[in-house]
């Protein structure tokens, strides 16, 4: 039997929607000498197949059949991947052939993010993070309600559709917060809890889990300065050694490793890291929390005296080293300050600062040898030297298969011969959102045959030996090759880097003979082929791209050229040595170039502050810096650690600021002119380094977006395609300030008040704000929030706001609405009036008001408690009864004031969806409200019986990050409620307070979504107070 198609049968669709394609027709034909009986097995459930048997096929006769999917049955399947072989039978002989069909069932809930929940904290917390938002949304026709189902040890709010408004359409969507219950994980041991988070589609009966773990740790603890029984087990008995803490800790782990924490000083010890312990600086004695870490103001170093190396990792798995300075290690072999041998990615180095350390082989700073792929992230790698002849040995080599992700990455100020800021040997690392700048390719040794120092190259990054590093929204800048060439980047023996959305300026070359100061930027020789997508590659000092050899290309995409000297491409084998300035002809005459911006468009950057030096450089050799000095302030109000300075722009090359003053920046090593390297004089002019671009940059929109991922970020970590396409460059052009506050719009009556308040960020940029009315700019309206007294007709209409960083960009805000209603608040013309009664007499209050807006309502109150079924202008006592005795009043409302829920004089009520806590003030301050103050234990009662079925936000925070909670309604702070260890300020993050379920308070991130409780103590009008007196 011949069995026609061969392909398999593939459908899919949506759980209880449509499926396609909904059929298959084979074909058999018998290729045999005599007619044939057949039949098909395998059938599932879901297929049904007609005819599945036949007799008599005759030679070289056919037959149709159709296999179809059965409606009813695949109506009812969860979703999931379902596969048969279906079995094509010689029923006389047994041959037969098999055919696949393949049925994909589609979940309709898609719940984002995918990642595990993870929450890490000591025994008896505090924990962190505390919280995690997930989006569910519908993707099919048809609605759809949900629930979630959370471990003891997590709560999810709101838990299922019915709490969120109902059911969700085709592509709607509905945040849930999953919180942890700091309560049971509290009263829970030391060890790792894994569970799922369930999202249950309830119409359609399926489930998608999410996984969550609770990491229990207990902590191993180091302090220099202790003084007890070094046992670990607490800051008093805290380990005097790193090494006795993570050895402690090696031996201990069970579950969940314990963590090591080490408390700052100096510690002058050569540490072996060791298999599952998680080593941690940057704390003090007496810290309780992982949120009490502060590497920079607790510093922790790791000092190898000179003397050896600090760190190793020797074939180590999910070991981390966080939160450290490690200093002056010395080595001559591999790894001066962290030497990483067969340390596979479950390794990581976080946080940490290598600086000043020396190797006489590779990798001064931090060395990654043997398929090591540890990750490093959000470290500075900066101030590393060479010793001697030296090798690849700048500030981080990656050696030997070491294809690690090296991510957020300042690697600066480094001196090494070949790759002085990154060397990569048979290696592929990624580079992702680094700067690498202010490097020096050279050494100091002096070759005898010629009395020269010996050639030195790659300044920022030299590939060599089949290495094809990757970089990502990268700065590679300012840096300087001596007496070979490549200050950028050097590409030699078959390497292949691809380098996306970089930004490679100002690097520069030296050459005693002068035939290498050519090559200021990009080498490529020796059958090497990189590719250059979305760069913007400026001011090199003398050529851009050097291609050397025929078996050697560059491919160059979509970047733009502006400001290089000599050329921006020089092809050393074509024609005869062919230079190409400008992106139109790079394109036309370079194999492999194609879409490079025309001509050599200035990129816009935006302008640092610059000046002349107006002293001497003055070394500090404790500190490895040099003070620069001005005069006039140029740095006031600035702070500019990290930042990049060309401290003398006669010249590209590029130096790291250590700290400032308003006259002064401190940069790290000897650059007094004077010096070895050294460069810098009095006199000499200045500007501070910024590669953002403007608004009207024509970087913008003008990269291929091919070859962006769909979560990457440019190097502040903003979304990448800002635009209509991807900018070229490191950044994405500055687009402008992101809201995080919105103007929400309001209604009021005349003659009454209205706040607006919005807020904007952008990075750590300035943000000014002006706001509008129907367009028009407000004179005077500059500050985030927009007051506006005794409203009248003319203030009605749509308000905006517009936020402007400093690039210059703007965005404007959403739309909010005032809308003014043409009268008066309720004013009571009659008020309700006491009496003198008998038991069993009778008496009438009444109330007389001139309505405002609507309809008037009528809440009746006596002593300050609502009485029920008391609703009308009067209220009659009949019989009167000594219980009776009391004070009454009336709150006249009109349209303005349903839905609040009265206690004691004040109205409450809930926003009306989950939101920010943020978002929330902001909708109650759009009622004349705020978020709830509570003031006693029978007002936090009332909150939680009242609307504490899940967590709520309530107005206390600390705002300032001072230790001192406040209400956003101004009241005092005389009662509170914190659960136990709470508020812990976990992560860094947690600044505002929320209302557990169990009515204890917890600090929590700001941007979690929840409703609020809100609150006014004016609402409606209140009548006077009469008092009834009841006489026995």
């Amino acid at each position: 039997l011949d069995v026609a198609p061969a392909a398999v049968f593939s459908a899919a669709g949506m759980q209880g929607g449509t499926f396609a394609p909904t059929a298959q027709m084979f074909t058999l034909t018998n290729k045999g000498a005599a007619p044939v009986d057949w039949a098909i097995s395998g059938i599932p459930m879901w297929l049904d197949v007609a005819p599945s048997a036949g007799a008599g096929l005759p030679v070289d006769g056919a037959a149709d059949l159709t296999a179809s999917l059965a409606s009813a049955a695949v109506a009812a399947l969860s979703p999931g991947l379902y596969y048969t072989n279906l079995v094509f039978t010689d029923t006389a002989t047994g041959n037969h052939a098999v055919r696949g069909c393949r049925l994909t069932v589609l979940e309709r809930l898609d719940i984002a993010p995918e990642t595990a929940f993870a929450i890490e904290g000591p025994e008896g917390g505090p924990f962190c993070p505390t919280s995690r938002s997930y989006t569910v949304t519908n993707l099919a026709e048809g609605s759809v309600a949900w629930s979630v189902t959370a471990p003891a040890w997590l709560d999810a709010s709101p838990s299922s559709s019915a709490e969120a408004g109902g059911p969700l359409s085709l592509n709607e969507s509905a945040s849930v917060s999953v919180v942890l219950n700091t309560g049971a994980a509290e009263a829970m041991g030391a060890g790792a809890y894994a569970d799922v988070i369930i999202f249950s589609n309830d119409t359609y009966g399926s489930t998608v889990e999410r996984e969550a773990v609770l990491r229990v740790r207990n902590i191993v603890y180091v302090d220099q300065a202790a003084t007890g029984a070094e046992t670990g087990s607490s800051w008093a008995d805290a380990f005097t050694s790193v090494q006795d803490g993570i050895d402690a800790a090696a031996a201990a782990k069970s579950g969940a490793t314990p963590w090591v924490w080490v408390a700052k000083g100096i510690y002058f010890e050569a540490v072996m890291m060791a298999d599952g312990i998680e080593v941690y600086g940057g704390f003090c004695s007496g810290d309780t929390a992982m949120a009490d870490q502060e590497p920079e103001a607790n510093e922790t170093t790791l000092d190898g005296d000179n003397s050896y190396t600090p760190v190793t990792f020797d074939e180590t798995t999910g070991a981390v080293l966080d939160g450290f300075t490690v200093r002056n290690g010395f080595s001559m072999a591999s790894g001066g300050g962290i030497c990483c041998m067969g340390a596979d990615d479950s390794n990581a180095i976080r946080r940490c600062v290598v600086r000043e350390n020396k190797t006489g082989r590779r990798g001064s700073g931090i060395y990654l040898g043997g398929a090591s792929t540890i990750g490093v992230s959000d470290c500075w790698i900066i101030g590393n030297v060479h010793i001697g002849l030296g090798e690849f040995d700048g500030g981080l080599m990656c050696d030997q298969d070491a294809d690690a992700i090296i991510r957020n990455c300042l690697i600066c100020a480094n001196f090494g011969r070949f790759g002085a800021g990154v060397g990569c040997i048979l290696s592929s690392p990624t580079l992702i959102n680094c700067i690498i700048s202010g490097n020096i390719a050279a050494t100091l040794d002096v070759n005898p045959d010629n009395s020269k120092r010996h050639g030195s190259g790659g300044g920022g990054v030299f590939a060599h030996n089949g290495a094809s590093p990757r970089l990502e929204s990268c700065i590679i800048s300012g840096n300087y090759a001596v007496n070979w060439g490549a200050g950028a980047l050097y590409c030699q023996g078959h390497s292949n880097p691809v380098l996306n959305n970089c930004t490679i300026a100002h690097n520069s070359a030296y050459h005693v003979d002068d035939l290498y100061n050519q090559l200021g930027g990009v080498v490529v020789n020796n059958g090497s082929c990189p590719t250059l997508t979305n760069c913007l590659i400026a001011g090199t000092a003398y050529m851009a791209i050097y291609e050397e050899h025929d078996n050697s290309n560059v491919q160059v995409i979509n970047c733009l050229f502006e400001g290089n000297g000599g050329a921006d491409f020089r092809n050393q084998n074509d024609g005869a040595n062919a230079t190409y300035t400008g992106g139109h002809r790079v394109n036309i005459n370079v194999d492999g170039a194609s879409g490079n911006l025309l001509g050599n468009p200035a990129p816009l950057f935006v302008m640092g502050a610059s000046g002349v030096w107006s002293e001497e450089p003055l070394y500090d050799q404790a500190n490895n810096v040099t003070r620069l000095t001005a005069t006039g302030a140029p740095f006031a109000g600035m702070s500019l650690k990290g930042r990049l300075i060309n401290p003398d722009t006669s010249q590209t090359r590029q130096a790291l600021i250590m700290a400032n003053t308003a006259d002064t920046v401190d940069v790290l090593t000897d650059l007094r002119s004077s010096s070895a390297d050294g460069y810098i004089d009095i006199g000499d002019g200045f500007v501070l380094i910024d590669y953002h671009v403007g608004v009207d940059s024509p970087c913008r929109d003008a990269g291929d977006d091919s070859v962006v991922g769909p979560n990457a970020t440019d190097l502040e970590g903003r979304e990448r395609r800002a635009g209509a396409a991807v900018d070229i460059g490191a950044y994405e052009t500055a687009s402008g300030p992101v809201f995080t506050l919105e103007p929400i719009g309001a209604t009021r009556y005349l003659g009454q008040a209205c706040t607006f308040t919005a807020a904007a960020r952008n990075g750590d940029r300035p943000i000014t704000y002006q706001w509008f009315r129907n367009g028009e700019p407000l004179e005077g309206a500059t500050s985030p929030t927009l007051e506006l007294a005794s409203l009248s007709l003319d203030n009605a209409g749509v308000y905006t706001c517009q936020a402007t960083d400093d690039t210059p960009a703007t965005t404007s805000s959403n739309e909010a609405e005032l809308v003014l209603l043409d009268a008066a608040p309720i004013t009571i013309t009659g008020q309700p009036a006491g009496a003198t009664v008998y038991r069993t007499q009778s008496h009438t209050f009444s109330v007389t008001a001139v309505p405002g807006y609507g309809a008037l309502s009528y809440l009746w109150l006596k002593d300050g408690e609502v009485i029920e079924d008391a609703a009308g202008a009067n209220l009659t006592i009949d019989a009167a009864a000594l219980a009776d005795a009391g004070s009454y009043s009336c709150l006249v409302r009109d349209a303005m004031g349903l839905g609040w829920t009265p206690f004691q004089g004040h109205f409450y009520r809930l926003t009306p969806t989950g939101m920010p806590w943020g978002d929330a003030e902001a909708w109650a301050l759009t009622q004349g409200a705020h978020l709830v103050g509570i003031s006693s234990e029978a007002e936090n009662a009332f909150v939680h019986t009242a609307f504490g079925s899940a967590s709520r936000w309530i107005g206390y925070n600390d705002g300032d990050w001072n230790g001192i909670w406040t209400w956003t309604d101004g009241e005092p702070a005389v009662y509170e409620n914190w659960a136990d260890g709470e508020p812990n300020y976990a992560g860094g993050v947690e600044w505002v307070a929320h209302m557990r379920s169990d009515g204890l308070w917890n600090d929590l991130v700001h941007t979690a979504a929840y409703y609020g409780v809100v609150e006014t103590d004016a609402l409606g009008a209140a009548s006077d107070t009469a008092a009834l007196t009841v006489l026995d």
